[in-house]
């Protein structure tokens, strides 16, 4: 199928890459955020705490839950905000986009940083994650029309009723994790409230040998091609053209 190069009306609301990875050192929270604000200052100079560092070290430790939860976020980028744990690192991308060339040269960028800090001693899974919203009004599809998708409970066809669903599907050495959830809403930052179907996107990448840092860049750039085909796959080509799709020429 023909991939759009853009879609004039861009439902992506948030992109999100994470790595989880084991280190050499505890506290791992504690000490990176200052290494990379000396590195990244210019676009990260807002240190915060988030509400999971005020639980007890020694809690967190004991309960798996708390292993890749965020404790210190580093904001003050317009488009760009970094999270860090103890074994989890993250850098979203939030509305509106910034593109897969400069948001892909920002994770490369802040995975140089974390190579030259030493702290990241085996990386485990690495993910690129997309969330759109596909807006539903009066006069455009709700539910889960909007999507190739034909569920029936019986005899009864739920395309129009509620629904979320949850799929993984695997391609190669990646895992797409796919959501479709609907009825659903999304306030962004300037207070705007959007309504209709978020299709959650999270492509997995679980296979991280030896090689890591010299294939990552490769890597990173697959799950980006193979994240965006499963996403236009999943749609209906007169959704595909209500979002006014641009395409090479």
């Amino acid at each position: 199928m023909r991939i759009p190069i853009l879609l004039k009306k861009e439902p992506l609301f948030e992109a999100l890459f994470e790595l989880r990875f084991g280190s050499k050192i505890e506290s791992v929270a504690e000490v990176l955020p200052g290494l990379l604000y000396s590195k990244l200052s210019e676009g990260y100079d807002n240190i915060v705490k988030l509400p999971a560092s005020d639980i007890p070290a020694d809690i967190r430790k004991r309960d798996p839950a708390f292993r890749y939860t965020p404790l210190v976020k580093l904001g003050g980028n317009e488009q760009f905000s970094i999270q860090v744990g103890e074994h989890v690192i993250s850098l979203a991308c939030r509305k509106p986009y910034s593109g897969w060339e400069k948001f892909g040269d920002e994770i490369c960028r802040l995975m140089e940083h974390l190579k030259d800090t030493g702290l990241i001693t085996s990386p485990e899974r690495f993910s690129l994650k997309y969330i759109d919203l596909i807006e539903s009004n009066e006069s455009s599809c709700s539910g889960i029309a909007p999507f190739k998708v034909d569920i029936k409970l019986g005899t009864e066809d739920i395309e129009a009723h509620p629904v979320h669903l949850r799929t993984e599907l695997k391609e190669g050495e990646y895992v797409h994790i796919v959501q479709i959830a609907s009825p659903a809403s999304v306030l962004l930052q300037d207070k705007t409230k959007l309504q209709g179907t978020i299709v959650d996107i999270d492509t997995v990448c679980m296979d991280l040998n030896a090689d890591f840092w010299a294939t990552f860049k490769k890597r990173l750039n697959k799950a980006h091609t193979i994240n965006k085909e499963k996403f236009f796959s999943l749609l209906k080509a007169e959704t595909i053209e209500a979002l006014d799709p641009v395409y090479e020429d």
